[in-house]
């Protein structure tokens, strides 16, 4: 059974999007990934991240709720490559893709991160994120990482 509406994800249909600029850095989308209804995940966009033609990182937003999203995930989640941390990259892909995430109806999202990750703690909080909660999940941690700091962000 799933535990999140499954209608609304089968038919999800994906947005159109466009390569969004600013601030120095480009958002592109680099594929989809339609609900897997068997594997409880919602569907999802993958984007790249691109800082004067050299690829940054990647951004992924999360188009739907479960547990999963709620309390580990995230709607939205980021990486930067260590070589191009501190510049602020994340938070700015984040808040390129804010106004295309508010399309999907949304009007908050969910951030989390490690309660270690001050790196992004900040960037959360320097987006506006407020702190939630602290939660335990070894049951649906993948990477090992079983405890995460929820924050939500108004849009």
């Amino acid at each position: 059974m799933c535990e999140y509406n499954c209608e609304t994800y089968i038919n999800f249909e994906f947005k159109e999007f466009k390569p969004l600029y600013g601030n120095g850095i480009e958002l592109f989308l680099d594929r989809l990934h339609p609900a897997n209804l068997d594997k409880k995940l919602v569907p999802s966009y993958h984007f790249k991240i691109r800082v004067k033609n050299e690829i940054v990182g990647h951004l992924n937003f999360r188009a739907g709720d479960s547990r999963q999203i709620l309390n580990y995930d995230g709607h939205i989640g980021y990486e930067v490559l260590p070589q191009y941390r501190g510049r602020r990259i994340a938070q700015k892909a984040v808040k390129l893709i804010l106004p295309f995430v508010k399309e999907h109806g949304f009007r908050s999202v969910v951030l989390t991160c490690g309660p270690g990750n001050v790196a992004s703690m900040r960037i959360i909080k320097g987006l506006g994120g407020k702190f939630i909660a602290t939660k335990n999940f070894p049951e649906i941690a993948s990477s090992g990482d079983t405890t995460k700091n929820i924050y939500q962000l108004e849009l």
